[in-house]
């Protein structure tokens, strides 16, 4: 008994983990609590630069191109942006902040210590997740777990009572966004029976994203391994096998196929609201975009009226959303990012082609969500290649003897 548990302290890398890497993996977890009045999902990342500096004892910073050039239009932009209209200043300083911290943190995070803070943070959200559903079995309406000592971002999130579980999360949604990415490093280290049980804790949430990233991200492992092996072929057609099995079975995942049932892409607001708004803008706007900062700016002009307005934001999916704020040029420039990532490691297909996959539904924009799941492929493709290269070298040295 001591043994298995021992094993599987080590095969899910439980045993390496650095704080850095602990406080990374916590970001989203974090993301929708303040400390004050400062939100942690802003506070962290700074946090996280002044430990990379720690760490290295100096200031090391790595490039990524597309990202580069994605900034550069976007600063200019932003630039213009302010002789134009009214521009949020906190939203500037906080995404000038997001994308140093990629420079700075994906050539210092280590790949290990990343899949053991991931795991321990998955396992926790995971207990978080069952104590609701547990809270659920006895009758009791839920709403997102608090931590001591912070207070929710949205206030009402704690007033609002659910039947649907999302952990230390807001919003089901946000927990499955989290656990995509240790569900994708479960299968990419072949750890079927773990990646199985992320599956069905995202299956609990009924997020119909959950349910279709999961389907997605197992489909692709298939193909993003360094070489193809028909065992862990037939071990991902069973465990999608089983995935189907419980979702038709078990009553506790009938939410989330009565939801993909009752989903109509003309009435979701997740589908529908962000072309609604991109059909709005004259036909000049789609080169760079309109001339305000925010879809919700744009719409309180009174330049679309017909939209669904949550607090001081317009729900709008990545892809539309920046249509309209970058124009075609900036969409173009961010699938670039896409595209670069794509080629840099297939052991990162699976999340890349789920959050490609997301782009229509999910509003990460290039927000800090966003900014997390690229620092996470970049140590991933970084870490490949340097074993890629490692091994090519050792290879050359035996050819050589």
């Amino acid at each position: 008994m001591k043994f298995g548990i021992h094993r599987i302290y080590n095969s899910l890398y439980l045993n390496e983990i650095g704080l850095l890497e602990l406080l990374f993996a916590l970001t989203p977890l974090l993301s929708g609590f303040m400390l004050g009045s400062v939100p942690l999902s802003v506070l962290m990342w700074p946090i996280l630069i002044i430990l990379t500096v720690v760490r290295n004892k100096t200031i090391k910073v790595k490039n990524f191109r597309p990202l580069t050039l994605f900034i550069l239009y976007w600063f200019i932009h932003q630039i213009i942006l302010l002789f134009i209209t009214d521009v949020n200043g906190n939203l500037i300083v906080s995404q000038i902040i997001y994308f140093v911290a990629v420079y700075f943190l994906y050539p210092t995070l280590d790949s290990n210590k990343i899949k053991g803070a991931m795991n321990w943070v998955a396992m926790l959200s995971m207990a978080g997740l069952l104590y609701q559903w547990f809270d659920l079995l006895r009758g009791n309406m839920i709403h997102p777990l608090e931590i001591p000592g912070l207070n929710m971002q949205y206030e009402y999130r704690s007033e609002v009572l659910t039947i649907r579980p999302s952990s230390f999360y807001m919003e089901p949604a946000a927990y499955v966004s989290y656990m995509i990415c240790p569900l994708a490093l479960a299968l990419m280290d072949k750890k079927y029976i773990w990646a199985g049980l992320i599956i069905f804790s995202m299956f609990l949430t009924t997020s119909t994203t959950g349910i279709a990233l999961s389907f997605i991200i197992l489909f692709v492992s298939i193909f993003s391994g360094r070489k193809f092996r028909l065992s862990s072929f037939l071990i991902v057609l069973l465990l999608g096998g089983a995935m189907i099995y419980a979702l038709g079975t078990f009553e506790a995942f009938e939410g989330g196929i009565e939801k993909i049932e009752n989903t109509e892409a003309s009435t979701n607001v997740r589908l529908s609201q962000g072309p609604r708004v991109v059909a709005s803008m004259r036909a000049d706007e789609y080169i760079f975009g309109v001339p305000y900062s925010t879809a919700y700016d744009y719409c309180k002009s009174g330049r679309m009226t017909d939209v669904l307005i949550y607090g001081e934001s317009v729900y709008m999916s990545t892809f539309w959303d920046m249509i309209l704020c970058y124009g075609i040029v900036g969409l173009v420039l961010y699938l670039l990012i896409y595209v670069r990532l794509f080629k840099m490691s297939r052991l990162i297909w699976p999340i890349l082609i789920g959050l490609c996959a997301t782009l229509f539904s999910d509003p990460d924009g290039i927000k800090s969500n966003f900014v997390y799941k690229l620092i996470f492929m970049l140590v991933i493709a970084l870490s490949d290649k340097q074993l890629s290269y490692s091994k090519r070298k050792q290879q050359l040295r035996i050819e050589e003897t």
